[in-house]
């Protein structure tokens, strides 16, 4: 474990290889919690200020809503708006819950918490983090390392993925040819 620890520890950050991409990246004060609508299109981002509407394919912000909505971020939920009108979005913030850690085709996402720092490890398709110990593939890549993460995950079809720190966004897509 040791090994892996300083493995982890010595490990650049650098940005995902392909086939991912930062299509988006947007400073957003004050976030408190994100969420991927269930169709994977959106992720929805609860800020101290109201609520914004990001497209996952192009990274790009659709909408911007600082409207009184119904707060709902203890029951980890946010009520959908724009496109996502009446629909209820399963969120991850500052009351807990979770993204999905891994896709239907075998990438991971690791989040290796050491107080107070959080580092974030994409793991290769066919990889496991602990592979080296049991003679098996242990590709990965640090992507992120900060203090106050909101959020972080693949959306439901495993074509993006995002982070969310408390004062900035990051959307990554999956490039096919």
């Amino acid at each position: 474990m040791e090994e892996l620890i300083r493995r982890i520890e010595n490990t650049i950050l650098s940005e995902p290889q392909s086939p991912w991409k930062k299509v988006g990246a947007w400073g957003i004060a004050g976030m408190r919690a994100i969420g991927y609508s269930d169709c994977s299109q959106y992720i929805v981002v609860e800020t101290s200020d109201g609520r914004g509407l990001f497209d996952c394919r192009t990274g790009e912000k659709v909408l911007r809503d600082r409207g009184e909505y119904k707060d709902r971020e203890l029951e980890l939920f946010c009520d959908g708006f724009g496109p996502l009108e009446g629909q209820v979005i399963r969120m991850s913030g500052l009351h807990g819950g979770g993204l999905p850690l891994y896709t239907n085709d075998g990438w991971a996402i690791e989040i290796i918490s050491s107080w107070p720092k959080n580092e974030i490890l994409l793991v290769e398709a066919g990889s496991w983090l602990h592979g080296k110990k049991y003679g098996k593939p242990d590709h990965f890549q640090k992507v992120w390392s900060g203090f106050e993460i909101r959020g972080c995950g693949f959306s439901y079809s495993g074509e993006t993925f995002c982070i969310g720190e408390s004062s900035d966004l990051v959307i990554y897509s999956r490039i096919r040819s």
